[in-house]
């Protein structure tokens, strides 16, 4: 990432390192989160859609796309920014979470009622409570990880809490 931060060039780069090394397939997604402009900057390599919520509006899968790495040689990968509004929140997680049905659509379906029940709810631990509401009547087949961003009402940062803007994403990158 120190060469070049932007998620579809590193995305890339590790594709042909991975490839180089004859290693498996993996997918992910690739980004950084810009604070104070309420920016999520990011690249997928065949995973599934990051979700977003925003605050009044139900939540919605982020446009993306990608070949998994280590899949091709020459694959590319495109970089997305998407503007968001304060209290906002973006939710990461691994496949695991939509294929408990075998049917996409509905572990899509469900993965999106828990994200607004757990909106609904104000939880204060927003991943526990989308993996608790899909795995309530569920059993887990597959390995599940949820990881939430918060985007603060507020410009200041938590205590602590670093928002310096690493990077900008090329002009005329799609999507931005």
């Amino acid at each position: 990432a120190i060469l070049n931060l932007d998620p579809a060039a590193l995305l890339a780069r590790v594709n042909t390192v991975l490839l180089a090394q004859q290693e498996p397939m993996v997918t992910v997604v690739c980004g950084y989160a810009d604070s104070r402009k309420y920016q999520f900057t990011f690249a997928t390599a065949g995973h599934p859609a990051p979700a977003l919520l925003e605050p009044g509006q139900p939540p919605r899968f982020l446009a993306c796309g990608g070949l998994p790495l280590a899949i091709i040689d020459g694959a590319t990968y495109h970089t997305y920014t998407v503007q968001t509004v304060p209290g906002a929140m973006l939710v990461l997680y691994t496949d695991g979470a939509i294929e408990h049905s075998r049917d996409l659509l509905i572990g899509e379906r469900f993965l999106l009622e828990a994200i607004a029940n757990a909106e609904r709810d104000e939880s204060s631990e927003p991943a526990i409570a989308i993996f608790d509401a899909i795995f309530r009547k569920r059993s887990v087949g597959d390995d599940v990880a949820i990881l939430t961003v918060a985007f603060q009402n507020s410009p200041d940062p938590p205590h602590g809490a670093s928002s310096e803007l690493i990077s900008q994403p090329k002009s005329g990158v799609p999507g931005s």
